[in-house]
């Protein structure tokens, strides 16, 4: 079942955190400010989408929302609500995959529409263009794999093919917190806590999944 080859709510800005930190070790300080910044975070936030709605603008497009989910600056309810934000290292790391198809960026979705993923499937099912060896794509299908954060190792065997010591960081990283070690890594044994169904994972498990360049349609 799980072969591999198968393939809240506020919060405080990475910003209220800094800001907080520069209090040293005043704990009463930090509880006293930390509502205001975040109401202040969600307040520019909300302004920010007014008059870009109001002037036509589209901030949801090209690598500005992806480094605002990202870093976790500016994310407000968006990022708690769709992706990114709260869970923090998003966007490419995940495939896009922990975010809702409304909340993806423009030029995200263009690419995932050229790969066969569309509002009914992202994420859900299997898309067209994965029926692909990375070799048989169209550079335009493998130009839009890369816009959404894959690469060849990943298309083709989620980084199977690949050393633990040549893993990229974030990899390594999601592989760590799912139970890796570099020694199981290397000899393909998966951690006895990854032994269970989609939906009994943690959001966080889920994300470092997506990392790995699995979700619930290729897990289970």
């Amino acid at each position: 079942i799980y072969s591999k080859l198968q393939y809240s709510a506020c919060h405080i800005d990475q910003y209220s955190f800094k800001v907080i930190s520069t209090m040293g070790n005043n704990k009463l300080l930090g509880l006293l400010f930390a509502p205001q910044l975040c109401a202040a975070s969600l307040c520019f936030d909300c302004i920010g989408g007014t008059y870009n709605f109001l002037t036509g603008k589209n901030d949801d497009s090209d690598d500005k929302v992806e480094a605002q989910h990202t870093n976790g600056f500016g994310s407000g309810l968006g990022g708690a609500l769709g992706g990114g934000g709260l869970m923090g290292n998003g966007g490419k790391n995940t495939k896009y995959m922990d975010y809702s198809w409304n909340k993806l960026p423009q030029k995200v979705k263009n690419a995932a529409t050229t790969l066969g993923w569309n509002e009914s499937n992202w994420a859900t099912k299997w898309a067209r263009a994965e029926e692909l060896w990375w070799e048989d794509m169209s550079a335009g299908e493998k130009e839009a794999a890369n816009t959404l954060g894959w690469d060849q190792s990943a298309w083709d065997s989620k980084y199977e093919d690949k050393n633990w010591s040549d893993l990229p960081k974030h990899v390594q990283t999601a592989a760590t917190k799912l139970g890796f070690t570099q020694k199981t890594w290397d000899y393909g044994d998966w951690p006895s806590s990854t032994d269970k169904w989609w939906n009994d994972f943690s959001d966080e498990e889920k994300k470092s999944l997506n990392m790995l360049g699995y979700s619930y349609y290729n897990w289970e």
